[in-house]
């Protein structure tokens, strides 16, 4: 399950259980085309109630490429992935090798050192 919550500068993506493929996408795909998204200076990715993520290849592939070019004008845009599991350190880790995401992004094991992070490269006001 994936819910999005939005607030005054960024989003959040809240995911719970198994994630699938599709839940990534469309979650993806419903922050990307919301009029908001140009105006975002960040999105936390919260996989801490996450139990395992299902992703195939393609649907990883489609979701860093578009990704990559959604954020391509946004300057001072971060993204930081929440949780410990190890399929999220695995997309990470993915998400780096293939070098084509120009915004900031980390791993990190709790909200607090994500929300730390964003405001480093951002200076958003965080909550």
């Amino acid at each position: 399950m994936v819910e999005v919550l939005w607030e005054e500068e960024g989003a959040i993506r809240l995911f719970r259980g198994i994630v699938t493929s599709v839940e990534l996408d469309q979650s993806a795909k419903l922050i990307q085309n919301d009029p908001r998204f140009p105006a975002l200076k960040y999105v936390i990715h919260d996989f801490t109630l996450c139990d395992s993520i299902d992703l195939d290849n393609s649907t990883r592939d489609k979701i860093v490429a578009r990704a990559a070019v959604a954020t391509m004008s946004m300057k001072h845009f971060a993204s930081a992935f929440v949780g410990t599991i190890p399929d999220l350190a695995n997309l990470v880790r993915y998400f780096k090798s293939v070098q084509v995401y120009d915004g900031e992004f980390d791993l990190f094991a709790s909200m607090p050192e994500a929300r730390a992070f964003i405001g480093r490269i951002n200076n958003a006001t965080l909550h």
